[in-house]
């Protein structure tokens, strides 16, 4: 019968029950099974004992089965005795282990703590936790001892009543080059098992399943929860070899780490954020110079207001997360600006969130942002609205590392005078929007798509898109956009129109690009594009159009 199962004898049972007694005999175990000579001495006593009692039961008069009887009852035995040996060699190498790892929030990663690991242990063998890895790139913190391993007391937080787990650098990485602290205390490394579940008969109805937490801790401040990104080493405690990781989970505690925060009172949010100030009956007002270190988030129950001049400096990933409208007016002599603390550490969004009155931008400058995961809700550009209408005017977006300089969900688009400029993806990204437009704006040398729209019929009037490093204009899913007295220069694509998207082009400068105009499906479940070309001109493009998958592109009056 399996090994999960206690000796039967209740002092046995209980002296099972201590892990390290019960490592030692399932070591022994496993070193004798292992043994060919410990093992071949076995098989000669077993074959010792045979030859007696086979002589002894031939003899014997009174017995009831005949000799042949005998032998194949003794045979039996034989077998068993070599099947119970190769039993418990396989056995003893089931070490089946579940790992779940667990960013934790901001608030905990600013005491130290870079991970907690929960290590769930399942199987016959206990495990052992053998290892940690880091990137080699922070080979001094681990050459320092600033990266510690701590065993949880039970009570599921990381803190001084837990029990530090010593670790010693190995000489070469591994494979991948990570740098390896291995574990010095077995006894805090142990990943122990509980008894089994058993039904009323005593039979193993379930192998245990028991949790052990780790904490990963970066002593000192500094470090980037994301890019040290440990990794833990599991191995069979018995026989030494890996154990077999049969599921691992990652879970990100920053989530919804902010939750509260959105339905927060005045009283409470000024308290919580002194450097804001109160206005009127329910607004909040930011001014002056400031740099944040902590993500903000602007509750319902408030208005917010920007005044000029504002200059706000975050640290990096720091984000602004409003769930109020949000107005940020400044003046040509006092724009409002929120630049990173460093350029060279990106700050996360800001970003407003299913609001139903109106925001205003004016007058501002957004630069060296990124894109941020808050609350649940994932914002892949620098200034980011969902569900939250809003009119930008005025405006410079620039040096953003996420996906988009500007990203706009379910809202009508109000953009006039906007300046797009080096962004390291696409400077504005409209998405499912109600109507509206996009005028008088310049979209400048940005990585990938100076516009890109879908599933959106908008305008877009008197634009300028130059140099961008793919497309001039993107217009995807079902969008169907009227383009006119616009430049597009200088891009990989002039105009891509794909998916089931109709695009109407009137006065449009096309120059300098690779293709002028491509139409074409990219997603098979939609249909074919079409755009239409009225009085527009064509001037040192490599190639005029590309109408792929039956796209039509109908040119009527070109120049």
């Amino acid at each position: 019968r399996t090994l999960l199962f206690l000796p039967g004898n209740k002092f046995l049972d209980e002296a099972f029950r201590v892990p390290e007694l019960k490592l030692a005999v399932h070591r022994a175990l496993w070193e004798h099974v292992q043994d060919e000579a410990q093992v071949a001495d076995d098989f000669a006593e077993r074959d010792r004992l045979y030859a007696l009692i086979e002589r002894a039961a031939y003899r014997d008069p009174l017995k009831l089965q005949s000799n042949r009887q005998v032998k194949n009852e003794m045979q039996k035995l034989l077998w068993k005795i070599e099947s119970n040996i190769e039993f418990l060699k396989k056995e003893l190498q089931i070490s089946e282990v579940l790992v779940t790892e667990r960013i934790p929030p901001g608030s905990e990663q600013r005491r130290g703590l870079l991970r907690t690991f929960d290590i769930t242990e399942r199987g016959v063998a206990f495990g052992m936790l053998d290892l940690i890895a880091i990137p080699p790139e922070f080979a001094l913190l681990a050459e320092q001892g600033a990266v510690q391993l701590w065993k949880d007391n039970g009570d599921g937080r990381w803190g001084g009543e837990d029990s530090r787990i010593p670790l010693l650098l190995r000489d070469e990485p591994d494979e991948g080059g990570r740098i390896v602290l291995e574990t010095q205390n077995e006894h805090l490394s142990l990943l122990w098992t509980e008894d089994p579940v058993l039904d009323a008969n005593g039979m193993v109805v379930t192998a245990p399943h028991t949790k052990h937490r780790f904490f990963v801790v970066v002593e000192g401040a500094g470090f980037n929860a994301d890019a040290l990104d440990p990794e833990v080493g599991v191995r069979n405690a018995v026989t030494g070899e890996a154990a077999n990781v049969i599921g691992s989970v990652l879970v990100d505690e920053r989530t919804f780490e902010h939750l509260d925060g959105a339905y927060r009172s005045r009283d409470a949010f000024l308290a919580r954020y002194p450097f804001f100030e109160p206005e009127g009956e329910d607004g909040v007002v930011l001014r002056g110079v400031h740099i944040l270190n902590e993500t903000v988030i602007i509750p319902s129950t408030v208005r917010l207001t920007v005044k000029p001049g504002a200059t706000i400096r975050f640290g990096k990933g720091v984000s602004i997360l409003s769930y109020a409208p949000a107005t940020l007016i400044g003046y040509k002599e006092l724009p409002i600006r929120f630049f990173a603390e460093n350029p060279e550490e990106p700050w996360g969004v800001f970003a407003v969130l299913n609001v139903t009155e109106p925001s205003a931008i004016q007058w501002a400058e957004f630069a060296d942002g990124g894109e941020a995961f808050l609350n649940g809700a994932f914002f892949s550009g620098m200034v980011v609205f969902h569900n939250s209408p809003v009119t930008v005017v005025d405006t410079i977006i620039r040096n953003a590392h996420g996906d988009d300089g500007l990203n706009l969900k379910y809202v009508y688009v109000d953009i006039n005078r906007v300046r797009f400029e080096r962004n390291s993806f696409d400077g504005l990204d409209v998405d499912m929007a109600l109507s509206g437009v996009v005028e008088n704006s310049l979209f400048i040398e940005n990585g990938n798509d100076g516009l890109d729209i879908s599933w959106s019929s908008i305008a877009i009037r008197n634009i300028e898109s130059a140099n961008n490093g793919d497309k001039c204009l993107s217009v995807g899913e079902r969008s169907a956009p009227l383009i006119y007295d616009t430049i597009l220069r200088g891009c990989s694509i002039g105009l891509a129109v794909k998916d089931d998207s109709h695009a109407k082009v009137e006065r449009v400068q096309f120059e300098q690009n690779g293709t002028a105009i491509a139409a074409y499906i990219k997603k098979p479940f939609f249909a074919e594009p079409s755009v239409s070309v009225l009085e527009s001109t064509f001037k040192g493009n490599r190639e005029q159009t590309l109408a792929l998958s039956g796209a039509v592109i109908t040119i009527d009056s070109a120049q």
